[in-house]
């Protein structure tokens, strides 16, 4: 809890702070021309969030550039991919351009315009931020895709503003958060804070949620959190950045503001509050300097972890299992652990990998029903399929090609899926995605024990694959333990012993799961078939894992499919001895 001395240091510091602003706004009163030539009021950022206080303004006179607006349009880009008429100025501060028609109102825009400007003067008097950018807003009616643009959106330097938001008292912290664009949102919001003069009672508890996360980033974005929790987010941080400039100085303040400080925020926070949380206890840095969000087109959030990016939405909310900040933050932890374990495995076996660039899409409508795809890299997954689907995708990612890659469908699925499944991880991704009942032990145990049937499996006759699978399975390993570990040799042997049967009743040759006339057999366990064959060109003809992978990587040599028959023999042998 905060002592007494503190509250009323804090409390002065704030009348101080309150005091200085309103000087500053009635002894320095600037405003650039704008077309009607008329001072027009504008807000001071002193004011409350409710009840923006109106400041009478003079002429500006120390931009380089002149802040007049001018005629203009914008064009097609990825963010606003629509062309339309813009009224646009820029000082040695910020550009400022608006969405304009003919219906709207020259006046209105130019006392906004004088307003925005005025309040950009006065925050960075008060407290001089320095980006690597110039900031930009662009007042819209509508968002890129042609929508009412109702909340403020944030691409880095550039900031979408609606009209509403200006309305509505929203202003000071859309500039606060448009002008500390690099650093931790708790650390903008707490800074608006500071500067409404507005302090609210804080539940000091809430830092111990685990689900909620308050101060993360990903709990300032409306879409996973509900309103009052947004406002218990927004709160905090107002106290706990006051806390911070009181007992650390406008110093360490301004590091943060500009992301550059040494802070261990999770002890400040522990110090300020009294409070802990056990996933800041593991991951500290979730706070500060690990992560940076800003919005993206089609997606709720963009998350950047210095490597790579991450676009989260929720096309069926209902149903998301990216739900909450703590669903997104063990997202971004389990590709981490997944990037981390790959990388070892590469240096180990001297192979290379990419290990970073990458844009990972969760809930793409386009995989619904599959766990994912690699494109380049680019990774997509469905809206459950990364659950289970995620080691095995980064593995492709990470493999990349050299040149073109092969083309054999056996080797990219059946490698990766050895090293999704044995090599590298194992049985854990089930224990991961909290699937454990659907782990390739626990569905051969339910299709011995025919506590499945048919209608349990997406594609039809799988349950009769999966029996003939069971029955060489059970000749090699048991199936009795509730949760039992996994032979995965005789598993995946045990596929393609089933689809030896498979091929024996459709009169197929079962060769063509490694020399293929088909494109693509739709067979539930082929990518084990695949796995089976590598697995006997590492164990049996004693081909190394890192030549296979460079392989992956290159060009098959022919001569690696020499040895479907005897491979087949191999399978036949085993359950006819």
């Amino acid at each position: 809890m905060i002592s007494n001395k503190t509250r009323r240091r804090v409390t002065i510091l704030r009348l101080i702070i309150v005091i200085g602003i309103l000087l500053l706004t009635t002894t320095c009163q600037k405003s650039p021309e704008n077309h009607s030539a008329t001072n027009e009021p504008s807000p001071s950022p002193a004011a409350t969030s409710t009840e923006e206080a109106k400041q009478t303004t003079g002429s500006t006179s120390d931009v380089n550039v002149s802040g007049t607006l001018q005629e203009s349009r914008h064009n097609r880009d990825n963010i606003v991919p629509r062309i339309f008429n813009v009224l646009t100025s820029e000082t040695n501060q910020a550009k400022v351009t608006f969405e304009v028609n003919k219906s709207t109102d020259r006046f209105k825009i130019n006392e906004i315009h004088g307003t925005i400007l005025n309040m950009v003067e006065q925050v960075l008097d008060r407290f001089p931020i320095k980006t690597a950018e110039k900031p930009e807003f662009l007042v819209l009616e509508k968002d890129g895709s042609g929508k009412l643009l109702e909340q403020p959106q944030f691409y880095g330097k550039l900031s979408l503003i609606p009209y509403g938001a200006i309305e509505n008292g929203q202003l000071l912290e859309i500039v606060v958060k448009a002008l500390a664009y690099e650093s931790e949102p708790w650390v903008a919001y707490g800074l608006a804070g500071i500067l409404s003069g507005v302090q609210v009672e804080v539940d000091l508890g809430l830092i111990q949620d685990t689900d909620k996360l308050f101060l993360t980033g990903i709990s300032y974005e409306e879409e996973y959190v509900s309103d009052d929790d947004l406002a218990a987010s927004k709160a905090l941080a107002g106290a706990f950045m006051r806390y911070i400039l009181a007992d650390y100085g406008e110093v360490v303040l301004m590091e943060l503001i500009e992301n550059s400080s040494s802070l261990d925020v999770y002890d400040a926070l522990k110090a300020w509050s009294g409070e802990t949380n056990a996933y800041f206890d593991l991951h500290p840095g979730v706070l500060y300097s690990t992560y940076s969000y800003s919005d993206a087109p089609g997606y709720f959030v963009r998350v950047n972890d210095g490597n790579s990016n991450f676009y989260f939405r929720m096309d069926l909310p209902a149903t998301s299992p990216l739900k909450n900040p703590r669903t997104i933050y063990a997202f971004l932890d389990r590709f981490h652990r997944a990037i981390e374990k790959v990388s070892k495995f590469a240096l180990d076996n001297q192979i290379d990998v990419i290990d970073s660039g990458f844009h990972v899409y969760t809930n793409s409508t386009d995989y619904t029903f599959r766990s994912g795809m690699v494109e380049g890299m680019k990774i997509q997954f469905g809206q459950d399929g990364w659950r289970i689907g995620l080691e095995h995708e980064v593995i492709h990612a990470m493999l990349g090609t050299r040149g073109v890659g092969t083309n054999e469908k056996w080797l990219r699925e059946g490698l990766t899926s050895l090293l999704a499944d044995k090599v590298i991880f194992g049985p854990e991704i089930y224990e991961m995605a909290g699937y454990t009942e659907s782990s390739y032990y626990n569905i051969l145990r339910d299709v011995k024990n025919n506590v499945v049937d048919d209608s349990y499996f997406r594609l039809s006759g799988t349950f009769d694959f999966y029996k003939n699978a069971v029955g060489y399975y059970t000749k090699f390993a048991s199936l009795e333990e509730e949760n039992g570990e996994l032979n995965y040799d005789v598993y995946v042997d045990s596929a393609a012993y089933a689809w030896l049967v498979y091929c024996d009743e459709g009169q197929i040759s079962p060769e063509t799961a490694i020399i293929p006339t088909i494109s693509l057999h739709r067979v539930s366990l082929i990518y084990e078939v695949y796995a089976s064959y590598v697995n006997f060109l590492i164990e049996q003809k004693g081909i190394p894992i890192a030549d296979l992978v460079y392989y992956y990587q290159t060009e098959m040599p022919k001569e690696l499919t020499e040895y479907t028959s005897e491979w087949l023999e191999y399978i036949r042998g085993n359950w006819e001895g």
